[in-house]
């Protein structure tokens, strides 16, 4: 509570957070009230709209129901931030880090295969949503 006090706040990220929460809304109108109102919060979220989510469907690697409560769209995710009183909300480019292990496992390549690139990884330049949202 100490760390939301009233707008003294740059900028307050939420990097792989937000889908995560059980109330996404009431946290995000939480850090409204904490940025100054020339800053801003940054958020990073899989994004559930884009065509590798569509493509890959089940396998896709961030659909992981008991950790990810919320999926987002850039639609979704716009919505979600005007409802919680953000006014200019932009979207960004970001990659999306991923191991060549969780592909492997999802595309269902063999275990061996796993195996041998198991602690490698790459960033995929998609995937991901990055917004900044203003007050």
């Amino acid at each position: 509570q100490a760390l939301l006090g009233a707008a003294s706040k740059d900028l307050i990220t939420l990097f792989d957070v937000l889908e995560h929460l059980v109330e996404p809304l009431d946290v995000l109108r939480r850090l409204r009230q904490a940025v100054m109102p020339s800053g801003a919060v940054a958020i990073t979220a899989p994004d559930f709209g884009g065509w590798w989510s569509r493509l890959t469907g089940r396998r896709w690697p961030f659909v992981t129901p008991w950790e990810h409560l919320t999926f987002f769209t850039r639609r979704s995710l716009a919505g979600l931030l005007e409802r919680a009183g953000y006014g200019d909300v932009q979207f960004l480019h970001a990659r999306t880090p991923c191991s060549w292990h969780t592909l492997a496992q999802r595309l269902r390549l063999p275990t061996s295969l796993a195996r041998r690139v198991s602690g490698r990884g790459l960033a995929l330049p998609f995937g991901t949503l990055f917004a900044v949202a203003r007050p």
